[in-house]
């Protein structure tokens, strides 16, 4: 499974997911533990150690560390396949931020968006084809008919893999199936956050078809799934909670244009920056406007009034003291286009967080001024609907 549409979880403060072990490098992308993990494994290990394949071995207590060995080397496989969805990314121009492996298999987390639905098809299906062919080799391997332990592991090894591929190509979020269908809908919509409302509701959809549906439907004497009720129950959690999550981000997204930068804008006034805070603020009340710029004596544009800034000046120093040091410089980031809207503005504020953007013109004459308290009622209204 690949998360390349998000980061996957809150980072720390060396950038990875909290509370994870590190346990090096693969290709130059860190690889990483989740402790829930090694509790899973040694859960798994007790029970495949009860598996009569295994007991038949006649391993005695050694069959707990047979059972490790099979489970390490399962993950080594899920690690194999994680690693094809980070390679395929680097060969498509996406920076891979690590790998990691829990409890459910692994995760591969990247950096930005595919930049075609051709690019997200590829990384997501790299995956489920990668488990399929060890699956295959190793289902080739069970025919040399290899002795003992080594026998069990390649037969567990093949038909463990084939399951892989095939559940992964569910069509649910976050498994790649989930991406796969993402893909082929924005190919089809030409709209990326469409595609994944449509995935979402489908991947929702899938937990009712392939779970619920059989185990309601089906008698449960000669139901599978009961055998495994557990599982079944976090596995479909799994699908539901991410296809869910893929919905709420979907519309979020498609509310995200209603953000418009000129619409929100606030008038502006510029003054010269050594001009007094009380002249500069009598001069903003007689034009009605909500936002200060200040320039030098060149008419370059220099600062952007803080209003929390402004309110902390006493009266009494405001007759005085220069609307220059309530401003902020600005700066490069500080400077948008009056046009900037949607996903591209929240990205912009989130670059370089800010109180309050110029926004300017295609020739560079200023606009106004975007307050970040207007744009954060705007987005809360926009995505509450």
């Amino acid at each position: 499974m690949s998360t390349p549409e998000q980061p996957p979880e809150p980072v720390g403060d060396q950038g990875y997911p909290p509370g994870v072990i590190r346990l090096g490098k693969f290709l130059g992308v860190d690889v990483l533990l989740q402790p829930s993990w090694l509790i899973v494994a040694a859960i798994l290990s007790y029970l495949l150690a009860s598996n009569s394949q295994i007991s038949d071995l006649k391993l005695g207590g050694w069959r707990y560390v047979a059972a490790f060995i099979f489970v390490v080397a399962l993950y080594l496989t899920i690690f194999v396949h994680e690693v094809s969805h980070a390679l395929m990314a680097r060969r498509l121009g996406m920076p891979v931020r690590w790998i990691s492996l829990n409890f459910l298999g692994g995760l591969t987390a990247l950096d930005g968006e595919a930049a075609s639905p051709m690019d997200s098809f590829k990384i997501a299906v790299v995956g489920p084809l990668t488990s399929l062919a060890i699956g295959a080799v190793a289902v080739g391997a069970t025919f040399l008919d290899a002795p003992g332990f080594l026998g069990v592991l390649v037969q567990g090894l093949a038909w463990s893999n084939v399951a892989i591929g095939v559940l992964n190509l569910i069509p649910g979020f976050p498994l790649d199936g989930g991406r796969i269908l993402h893909a082929l809908v924005w190919r089809w919509t030409g709209s990326q956050d469409r595609a994944l409302l449509i995935a979402g509701q489908v991947g929702r959809a899938a937990v009712i078809i392939f779970v619920v549906l059989p185990l309601i439907l089906v008698p449960r004497q000669s139901n599978p799934l009961f055998s495994a009720t557990l599982t079944v129950v976090i596995f479909a959690s799994f699908i539901w909670l991410g296809s869910s999550s893929a919905i709420r981000t979907a519309q979020m997204r498609l509310r995200l244009p209603a953000l418009q930068a000129r619409q929100l804008a606030r008038p502006v006034i510029v003054v010269p920056g050594d001009l007094s805070i009380a002249e500069a603020v009598r001069r903003a009340g007689e034009v009605h406007a909500g936002g200060i710029l200040t320039h030098a004596s060149n008419d370059e544009l220099t600062g952007i009034v803080s209003e929390t800034a402004l309110q902390a000046v006493p009266d009494r120093q405001r007759p005085w003291q220069a609307i220059s040091t309530v401003a902020r410089r600005v700066e490069d980031g500080l400077v948008l286009p009056a046009d900037i809207a949607g996903q591209e503005l929240v990205a912009a504020i989130g670059h370089l967080p800010a109180e309050g953007y110029v926004l300017v013109e295609p020739d560079r004459s200023i606009y106004g001024v975007l307050v970040t308290s207007d744009v954060d009622r705007a987005y809360r209204t926009a995505t509450a609907k």
